[in-house]
């Protein structure tokens, strides 16, 4: 009887292992290469709080990852679901494409077979890796990935930071949104440095919230700032017609406005 009941357990975790050889669920420190191509790649997933849910959904014949990450961040207090790819890792870096690596949807939903397989297609899946088409990141292995790419100030600022206007004047941005959306400033309480390009311009995102606490979704904004605090007026702010779906829209924003990261 004892022995069948050892016989018993190995098929059971025979019939286990394979499955969690192809799907699995990781911490931070055990996929910091997924964790990375996350964070820069959604809005405001730093992954604080709470911690994000990262599993493993599929792979290639060249090492790509698929992945789901899950995680709640002050832009999206009930959360949101990501599927992201990445292209490949080494023992500093992670690779991926940049702006067309993920789908995202809200968290009561999932993101649509339709959407992985354009995702797959859109990102080489099961083709060689080609790392021409790559950007790489350092592991974001810090509780905020700003303060190892761009330092301490950059962690988060005030909608009252000090730019250029047209004239090259010193103004705040808040008046300078005020001028060019619609949006009443006294509402925005969210703000964050997004990026920095290769040649020091801010990618910012602005998150606008009703005093209506049953309300689930906040505008957003893009806005872009050159490094001396300048900006193009014609150019420079995007609103996102879907915050849970974004991907396409921001990267014609960044291609439109000559975005090159190194």
């Amino acid at each position: 009887m004892k022995r069948c009941k050892q016989l018993v357990m190995i098929l059971v975790l025979l019939t286990i292992i394979p499955l969690c050889s192809a799907c699995w669920t990781a911490h931070i420190g055990d996929a910091i290469e997924l964790y990375t191509v996350a964070v820069w790649s959604l809005i405001g997933s730093d992954g604080k709080v709470p911690a994000p849910h990262i599993v493993q959904l599929d792979t290639d014949d060249y090492g790509r990852i698929m992945f789901q990450f899950e995680a709640s961040n002050k832009f999206y207090p009930e959360g949101i679901t990501a599927v992201v790819i990445c292209q490949m890792a080494d023992n500093m870096y992670a690779y991926y494409y940049e702006d067309i690596c993920f789908e995202t949807c809200r968290p009561d939903h999932a993101v649509s077979e339709q959407s992985i397989n354009e995702l797959k297609i859109r990102n080489d899946w099961n083709r060689p890796l080609d790392k021409d088409k790559m950007v790489r990141r350092l592991y974001a292995d810090k509780l905020h990935k700003y303060q190892e790419e761009f330092g301490e100030e950059y962690c988060e600022k005030p909608l009252n930071m000090t730019i250029k206007d047209e004239e090259g004047n010193p103004a705040e941005l808040r008046n300078l949104f005020d001028t060019y959306s619609s949006v009443d400033t006294s509402g925005v309480n969210l703000y964050e440095k997004m990026d920095q390009d290769a040649y020091g311009r801010g990618l910012y995102v602005v998150a606008t919230l009703s005093d209506d606490k049953r309300k689930r979704d906040y505008d957003m904004y893009v806005i872009l700032i050159n490094a001396d605090g300048s900006f193009d007026p014609k150019t420079f702010i995007l609103k996102l017609d879907d915050t849970y779906n974004y991907w396409k829209q921001l990267a014609e924003f960044k291609e439109s406005n000559c975005w090159g990261l190194t």
